[in-house]
């Protein structure tokens, strides 16, 4: 169960530092939250990670259709670990690429491989 009195105390309302993909090719952590956005193209999403290497927070603004298409994809949802790199630029193509991949917190079936169906 999430310590809610302990996440709004140490909850300033300031995002993290904004994820690079120039300076960082490769991001991978683990979903803290969602939030809401705006830049002077208008209201974006926003996926706060704790960046593994780091064990800081970093902002990943979901502003381009392609890492956002990627986000809507795979559903990442909150203490997921996701894996999100910055694709070489295609020089036929006049957008950014990105390739998402989502570790799940829970099984992504419906019993573990070791769980046996209950019988009765």
């Amino acid at each position: 169960m999430r310590d809610l009195r302990e996440e709004l105390e140490g909850d300033d309302g300031r995002l993290p530092p904004c994820w690079e993909p120039d300076r960082k090719e490769i991001l991978v952590g683990t979903v803290l939250k969602y939030a809401d956005g705006r830049t002077k193209y208008g209201p974006c999403r926003i996926c706060v990670l704790e960046d593994e290497e780091t064990g800081s927070a970093v902002s990943v603004w979901l502003g381009h259709a392609v890492l956002r298409g990627e986000f809507e994809r795979e559903g990442p949802k909150r203490g997921d670990r996701v894996g999100i790199r910055r694709l070489p630029d295609d020089p036929n193509k006049a957008y950014r690429l990105y390739k998402v991949v989502v570790d799940r917190h829970i099984a992504d079936t419906l019993f573990e491989a070791d769980d046996e169906p209950a019988t009765g």
